[in-house]
């Protein structure tokens, strides 16, 4: 299996990003080899494409999608692939774009090198930051409007999920008119990051949710927490006559400060705080006293 991971940073704020970036048929401008992309329904894809004058089609699924935060998919015939892409955003007109990928076969836009990771030439992602920013770029004064009208679209997806919903699989418990978890609006929990004793600590607030229903991932330099918050008393159908607090699925992006070690990260959880510590690599710079060997 090949293994993809690309990073880059784009000009525009991430509502815009999701929406072109979910406008699967619009793929073939910016992917290399892909000559259709056509959606079967809200959540299967078939593809036609070429690679080394070969004719290809293949059926791919979308597995998770959630407005403004990521994307992921499987192929459920023709080469193995399945993926992520995450999104981050950086500031209000900046948004980072993290792409994770398996594969059978180098991506389309590359060719391998012998490690597998694709060279450094202009791929997929940078053709589409070159597309995006390029599109806000000519709207000019009426890009506040192209993100209204991105919000828009994001907020019609998710109700029209919402209304038409069913269970995507068999003998799976669902409530009348709600939305599967993958597909879902995710609500945002609050972090605080501290530093002490050499490790730094990211928190994360989350009453009432059981280890069990959180997920943690580590990609590259970002922290991903997610999972689901049950509403109702012991999982039953409430009234409610009153609702202020979150519930349902939720997701958080953070990336990781500088310095600090990946590959050392341990998780607990107390009192509806999720605690992920991370040991910190050493500073450059930091003297350290060498003692002289032999005689």
């Amino acid at each position: 299996m090949v293994k993809v991971e690309r990073l880059i940073e784009v000009n525009v704020p991430v509502s815009i990003v999701y929406r072109e970036l979910s406008q699967f048929e619009e793929f073939p401008r910016f992917m290399k080899g892909v000559h259709s992309v056509h959606q079967l329904d809200d959540a299967h894809l078939h593809w036609r494409a070429e690679k080394n004058g070969k004719e290809m089609e293949w059926d791919a699924e979308i597995t998770e999608q959630i407005p403004e935060h990521c994307i992921a998919w499987r192929n459920t015939s023709g080469p193995r692939s399945e993926g992520r892409v995450v999104l981050e955003a950086l500031d209000p007109d900046k948004t980072r774009i993290f792409l994770s990928m398996e594969a059978e076969e180098a991506p389309l836009d590359q060719t391998a090198s012998e490690d597998g990771f694709p060279p450094q030439d202009e791929g997929d992602l940078a053709r589409f930051k070159k597309m995006v920013e390029s599109k806000v770029r000519s709207r000019g004064a009426n890009s506040d409007d192209l993100h209204r009208q991105a919000s828009v679209t994001q907020g019609r997806t998710v109700d029209a999920d919402a209304e038409n919903a069913l269970p995507r699989n068999a003998g799976q418990s669902q409530a009348a008119g709600e939305a599967p978890l993958h597909r879902r609006q995710a609500w945002t929990p609050p972090v605080d990051i501290e530093q002490h004793a050499g490790q730094m600590h990211i928190r994360t607030d989350l009453p009432g949710v059981s280890k069990q229903d959180v997920q943690i991932e580590i990609l590259r330099d970002q922290l991903i927490i997610e999972g689901e918050r049950r509403a109702g008393a012991g999982g039953q159908q409430t009234a409610r006559h009153r609702a202020e607090c979150n519930y349902g699925h939720f997701y958080r992006v953070i990336t990781l400060p500088a310095g600090v070690d990946p590959d050392s990260a341990q998780a607990s959880m107390h009192d509806g705080v999720l605690d992920v510590s991370f040991r910190m690599a050493a500073a450059p710079g930091t003297v350290r006293r060498l003692d002289i060997q032999g005689g």
